[in-house]
């Protein structure tokens, strides 16, 4: 009897030399119903009928109602339609299974952040000319 406990699946697909095709079949399904449940709240918090928001968006009302009755797999474009309909924007961001932090954010509390000015950066070269060098802005 093994007494060691079964990694969870996200434990499992962190620690994966190559992802099954049933955790793609999850992802792919959680990031659908993820966009319905928010199409959905914009839909009911935006107070529109379909029809309505098939005049605003110039979509048939079986196009809104297909968007707005089930998950789908909707391009980008028409998800960017459908929220701009309803006075709405997605906002993304990413969560990572591992937890580990994307940059070493910490320091003193009392030390204020100091930013990094690389002179021979031509995006920073580019920022200063257009918006003047915050570095002196901020004594």
């Amino acid at each position: 009897m093994t007494t060691s406990r079964s990694r969870s699946f996200l434990s499992n697909v962190v620690k994966a030399e190559t992802i099954s095709e049933t955790a793609f079949v999850y992802f792919r399904g959680k990031l659908q119903n993820d966009i319905h449940v928010l199409i959905l709240t914009a839909f009911l918090r935006s107070g529109l009928s379909q029809k309505e928001l098939a005049q605003r968006t110039g979509k048939s009302t079986s196009v809104v109602n297909r968007w707005i009755g089930a998950t789908g797999n909707w391009e980008l474009s028409s998800i960017a339609e459908l929220l701009a309909g309803m006075n709405a924007q997605l906002k993304v961001s990413l969560d990572f299974f591992d937890e580990k932090p994307l940059f070493n954010l910490t320091r003193s509390i009392q030390e204020p952040a100091k930013p990094q000015v690389l002179d021979d950066d031509p995006l920073w070269t580019l920022q200063r000319k257009n918006f003047g060098n915050p570095v002196d802005a901020h004594p």
